[in-house]
């Protein structure tokens, strides 16, 4: 969803438009990986996921859920996406959530 505040200004006349992404930043590395001030905001998922990564500095990073959720709450609106990544997490576990994940390691 795109943030901007305009759109919820009384004197608003334009027409709200909802943008959604699923996914952050998704992170496999294993070779020595900086991430210095990195932004990742607004995914349903995840902001950052550190799926199997190693040797990574991750400092100065920001992060934001989604200003919608719960309404739709995960993994809407992108139920069949599920499982579709490595390190995506099962369709179960998602239903259960009332928000996304800020940061997110899945070892396997």
């Amino acid at each position: 969803m795109i943030d901007d505040a305009d759109l919820a200004s009384a004197n608003n006349t334009m027409t709200q438009n909802s943008v959604f992404v699923a996914r952050g930043l998704l992170i496999e590395s294993t070779s020595p990986t900086w991430l210095y001030g990195t932004s990742s905001e607004h995914a349903v998922f995840y902001q950052y996921n550190f799926h199997k990564a190693q040797k990574v500095f991750a400092g100065i990073i920001q992060s934001e859920s989604p200003y919608y959720q719960p309404t739709p709450s995960p993994p809407a609106p992108f139920g069949a996406a599920v499982g579709k990544l490595p390190g995506d997490l099962h369709c179960g576990f998602l239903s259960v959530l009332a928000s996304s994940w800020t940061y997110l390691s899945v070892l396997r």
